[in-house]
């Protein structure tokens, strides 16, 4: 895994982390938290028996929300300050080992926690029952899963992206990516890292829009960047982009090398973003006789 703080763009400084094959540690298109921190779990699970939902937050930080058992799952990100939160949380509170048919007869909701193929948890009719620690860890699984799906906060939910324009002669040799969000930020840009390509852009209303560009760095030539058309914005405050890197196989590659970027846009927000990265390898092509 490796980290990197995005580049200053106009007032812009961005964290994010690269799962990024084959320089990263993580397998194609993994997720990853956006800090190397890690809960010493592997799944901690909120039920609702009573609604019949599901909230679990993974070690990483992945969350994955269903309310009830006839709907996906949303997926996302639980920001690093929660998860922090989660897991002192969890450390102060004692549990039994898991039995599901163990559970307390009527019980209304249930917490399960998962690690190196053991189980231990605990059940309640009533929250009255739980003990101070018990009842803060269901408190903040309680607020992440309003958060999640509560109608006026922000959700788990998916945002729209579209292309603007590809190149491969971008001035960047490593991955990397800019948020612009003024007509400053994008001449600086253009001006800085992509001054070796001439490109025309359409007119973007910086009011309600807002740019990302996305450098593959340097790789063989015919590499190509795809950001994936659809991003998911994250209880924990995240918008998780699907980024695909396409590069030919070693013996396929011409000489030389390029530098492919690409130019989405999306509507203007205040957020972190998070990129899943996959790498791809291309075939040769076949010649024609």
């Amino acid at each position: 895994m490796s980290m990197l703080r995005i580049g200053e763009v106009g007032s812009l400084a961005l964290l994010v982390v690269v799962c990024a094959l084959p320089i990263g540690g993580c397998g194609s298109g993994a997720p990853t938290s956006p800090d190397p921190f890690r809960a010493g779990w592997d799944s901690l699970d909120l039920f609702s028996l009573s609604a019949s939902d599901t909230l679990a937050v993974l070690g990483d930080g992945t969350i994955a929300y269903r309310a009830g058992a006839e709907t996906p799952a949303a997926e996302g990100l639980v920001s690093l300050a929660l998860l922090r939160s989660l897991e002192d949380a969890v450390a102060a509170v004692e549990m039994a080992p898991w039995d599901p048919a163990a559970l307390q007869p009527g019980a209304t909701g249930a917490l399960r926690l998962q690690w190196g193929g053991a189980s231990a948890g605990f059940s309640w009719e009533s929250t009255d029952e739980l003990d101070a620690a018990q009842c803060w860890l269901i408190e903040l699984l309680g607020q992440l899963r309003d958060n999640a799906l509560g109608e006026g906060n922000e959700r788990v939910d998916a945002v729209a992206m579209a292309a603007v324009v590809r190149g491969d002669r971008a001035r960047v040799t490593e991955r990397d990516a800019r948020l612009v969000r003024d007509g400053d930020a994008l001449l600086l840009l253009l001006r800085e890292s992509l001054g070796g390509e001439p490109l025309v852009l359409p007119e973007v209303d910086f009011e309600t829009e807002m740019l990302l560009v996305v450098f593959g760095g340097r790789t063989a030539p015919g590499a190509e960047v795809r950001v994936g058309s659809l991003a998911s914005r994250t209880a924990g405050g995240y918008l998780q982009v699907p980024v695909t890197l396409h590069v030919p196989a070693p013996e396929c590659a011409p000489p030389g090398y390029a530098s492919p970027f690409e130019i989405v846009r999306l509507g203007k927000m205040d957020i972190e973003i998070f990129f899943l990265w996959e790498q791809v390898i291309s075939g040769c092509l076949e010649e024609e006789h």
